[in-house]
């Protein structure tokens, strides 16, 4: 939502009601029962919802379910790389920063926890 607020250069002023009107059910609720105050800071709201709904796995226990990821059995080789690719991107949002090398860990990972094994040569 920001990057949004950027590209059409949105007030400040605007920001946290726009977001507001936007949000539905639980987020809704607990935005809701801010102060007015409160309500109108878009660093507030932002910091509220994250709080509430953000991802608070550690980046260890996160890593870990990426390097204990195999292939299922009916798994297309196509879903497994979606998903090893979208757990490394939870990690970097929760580490606030990407690995170095991450390709190549990717690619390791990728090649490692293929079912076939002539796949893995």
């Amino acid at each position: 939502m920001t990057d949004a607020f950027d590209l059409y250069k949105t007030p400040d002023s605007q920001k946290a009601g726009s977001l507001y009107r936007n949000l539905e059910g639980a987020a809704k609720r607990q935005i809701a029962v801010l102060s007015e105050q409160n309500r109108k800071d878009f660093e507030q709201v932002k910091t509220t919802l994250k709080e509430s709904f953000g991802d608070t796995a550690p980046v260890s226990v996160i890593m870990g379910g990426f390097y204990n990821r195999v292939q299922g059995q009916q798994e297309s080789i196509n879903a497994y790389a979606l998903v090893l690719q979208e757990i490394l991107k939870r990690a970097d949002r929760r580490r606030g920063s990407s690995l170095v090398d991450e390709d190549t860990i990717l690619r390791d990972k990728f090649i490692d926890g293929l079912r076939d094994p002539e796949l893995q040569r």
